[in-house]
């Protein structure tokens, strides 16, 4: 009961605490249905019985205490500053006294413990020097003051969304923990809230970079995580969400540049049909795509760089910089220059993501983080011995021990490699790519040449 007021003060339109009380006084259950949805079971209101304690602080108790989160819309930050505050007498007071004659409601009170200033949450009419608009954002829940980690929880999710806090109030009644935020920020700290105690604990958002909307191995990723993605909610409590699909376009000269249309499914619940059709064409380009992808009520963001572009990659950094991690099957990293390298690794080191070119050799075997992993042990690598390009064993193993390769041979070969390109094939066939991922190996040891 108490919880469902807090959220009604607040702005839970759907109940008042007023026609509450006379439940309360019999423990009646109340019971909210949505006329839209009858087979839901809503939400049920009742008495519920002291909670004990809790020391063991442990992320699941955290998560899980948070009844719900409200928002008041059209409020006024009003700040009483001054030095001459300090250690007064009565200046509370007279504040609280003057706002009483003029009928001005005080809706959230903070002061800091050296008494130097003391922050209002007022309507927004009735203020005169303000920060205007303002939202309140509370948390509500039983109990909260007893859990470790509630308020990490809280705070941490409208950082990651960079959302900034103006004011903070938490009173003694252990049940409400309110945030002072810009009017313009509320949605998106709402969002970011709520995923953080409703949502798996690692949701993720993917955005997936293809070299064309009819490339095999873009398909195949997607049908292989609309496959594995209720696997990964069950067994692991990872929650991926596909937010866009960006297909590059070719130029006039038939080269692959900058994508001109991304396909987003933002508010995904998975990668379930529902969500895939509702998708939107949305035009974009290669420094804007990403945007699609880090979405500020899902903490974490991956793009799949399946694009195999040399001018995809001079967008990492920034990329990088957004806080998206990037799972890479571009060959062209090998080639990039030991400045672009450096930056990277720079960018990866402030904002603490991460780039993954596991994908690009070794059909997905995770080569390289198997030589990171001897290196950070203590061993040393003192020779690799790999076949690099499987096209190439392929046309090999149909030889037979013949020295010819008849055409039907041949061609069902390459109908095996559909998704390559001509020009992948050539760089493949000629060894181009081959010396691209030796090179890629070779910078996991810390050569660069």
């Amino acid at each position: 009961y108490q919880e469902a007021m807090e959220l009604a003060y607040f702005g839970a339109k759907v109940i008042h605490p007023k026609t509450m009380a006379p439940a309360i006084a019999q423990s009646i259950p109340i019971f909210i249905r949505n006329t839209f949805d009858a087979d839901h079971p809503g939400t049920r209101i009742f008495h519920r019985r002291a909670l004990t304690r809790s020391l063991s602080g442990t992320l699941a108790e955290a998560k899980t205490i948070v009844s719900g989160f409200s928002t008041i819309d059209d409020m006024a930050l009003f700040n009483l500053e001054g030095s001459g505050m300090v250690g007064v007498h009565g200046v509370a007071s007279r504040l609280f006294s003057a706002l009483d004659r003029i009928k001005v409601n005080v809706v959230l009170i903070a002061q800091a413990s050296s008494e130097h200033s003391i922050c209002l949450a007022i309507p927004a009419a009735n203020a005169v020097t303000y920060v205007a608009p303002a939202t309140i954002i509370a948390a509500v829940g039983d109990n909260m003051s007893e859990t470790p980690g509630v308020c990490a929880r809280f705070f941490g999710a409208l950082g990651r969304a960079k959302i900034n806090v103006l004011a903070i109030s938490q009173g003694s009644s252990e049940r409400n923990i309110s945030a002072v935020v810009r009017f313009q920020d509320s949605g998106a700290a709402l969002r970011a809230a709520h995923a953080a105690f409703f949502m798996a604990d690692h949701a993720v958002s993917v955005g997936i970079l293809s070299p064309s909307a009819a490339s095999t191995v873009g398909m195949a990723l997607q049908s292989q995580l609309f496959t594995q993605s209720q696997v990964l909610v069950n067994r692991f409590n990872v929650d991926l969400r596909l937010c866009a699909v960006a297909c590059q376009s070719p130029t006039t000269n038939g080269s692959s540049t900058r994508p001109t249309a991304v396909t987003c499914s933002v508010h995904a619940t998975g990668f379930d049909a529902a969500s895939l059709s509702a998708s939107v064409d949305v035009a974009s380009s290669m420094a804007e795509w990403h945007r699609h992808v880090q979405v500020d009520h899902i903490p974490h963001a991956v793009v799949v760089d399946l694009s195999n572009d040399e001018a995809t990659l001079s967008q990492y950094p920034m990329w990088l910089a957004a806080n998206c991690h990037i799972v890479s099957a571009n060959l062209h990293v090998a080639s990039m220059p030991v400045t672009w390298h450096r930056q990277v690794a720079a960018v990866q080191s402030l904002h603490k993501v991460t780039v993954d070119s596991n994908a690009s050799l070794g059909m997905s075997v995770p080569v390289l983080s198997t030589i990171q992993n001897l290196l950070l042990t203590g061993d040393s690598v003192e020779r690799v011995e790999s076949s690099w390009s499987s096209l190439f064993n392929a046309l090999v193993a149909k030889l037979q021990g013949t020295a010819e390769l008849a055409g039907a041979a041949v061609d069902s070969v390459l109908s095996q490699y559909a998704g390559l390109s001509p020009q992948d094939m050539l760089e493949d066939l000629t060894g181009l790519r081959s010396a691209k991922k030796v090179q890629m190996e070779d910078h996991v040891r810390g050569n660069f040449v």
